[in-house]
């Protein structure tokens, strides 16, 4: 018998970049906070650096996300890349 021991390691940061207007398909927002979020994580099958720009409205919450991801394999190699952006199409204050 044996047993294994599995080491992660996270790291990351958040940083606000400026405040700013945005439109998205749900309307016009002012004054937004636009943020850079920064995150890796490491285990022994690899690793991932995650890159996104978010923009967050008084009242409304997250109106646009824009990221990017890519993940590495235990040898440091590229493995996979990809990319999205979400915008609030639409959003109902109660």
């Amino acid at each position: 018998e044996g047993s294994k021991i599995e080491e992660d390691s996270e790291n990351g940061k958040i940083m606000l970049k400026s405040i700013e207007d945005i439109e998205v398909p749900a309307g016009k927002f002012n004054d937004c906070l636009k943020f850079f979020v920064a995150f890796e994580e490491k285990d022994s099958d690899g690793s991932s650096d995650s890159e996104c720009t978010v923009w967050l409205a008084s009242g409304a919450g997250m109106v646009q996300e824009e990221c990017r991801e890519v993940d590495y394999d235990s040898e440091g190699k590229l493995d996979e890349e990809a990319s999205h952006t979400s915008k609030l199409i639409s959003y109902n204050i109660k």
